[in-house]
């Protein structure tokens, strides 16, 4: 015989009821709304709206054309592309040939610098599990 062709069992009242709860008390889950009970003025209905609440209203003033000023004969400063960052300061200080030990992540970071300022290197693994950076001559390529 099937689940659905069997006849339901009768339901029993249930036994696991406190002391001070009537037979066949039955809990029921009531909204807020439905309990008559409101949120205080200028709370936040969720921590979205307290989220959006806290920010700093952004200054979206419209760009008029007409009042923007132009400025004529203000030079031009230098593009700033050194090598201000520690990946950049390593390569500054390697020559042709030389080689750091470092760790993948930091290896493959220092390759992308590297590309990034013009500057040819190669990595190989090593036996200790480090990966090996070595500068290259300009123009070397990848020495395989």
């Amino acid at each position: 015989m099937s689940r659905v062709a069997r006849p339901a069992a009768p339901r029993q009242p249930d036994t696991n009821l406190a002391d001070d709860e009537p037979a066949g008390f039955k809990h029921t889950l009531t909204s807020v709304a439905e309990a008559g009970a409101h949120k205080p003025a200028g709370v936040p209905a969720s921590v979205f709206d307290a989220g959006r609440m806290a920010r700093p209203k952004r200054d979206w003033t419209p760009l008029t054309p007409t009042v923007v000023a132009i400025k004529k004969g203000v030079p031009l400063p230098p593009r700033i592309r050194g090598l201000g960052d520690r990946y950049g300061i390593l390569l500054g200080r390697m020559e042709p040939a030389d080689c750091v030990e470092l760790t993948e992540r930091h290896a493959k970071s220092m390759t992308h610098r590297a590309r990034v300022l013009g500057i040819p290197v190669t990595t190989r693994k090593l036996d200790n599990g480090a990966v090996g950076l070595w500068r290259l001559a300009p123009g070397a390529g990848d020495a395989s």
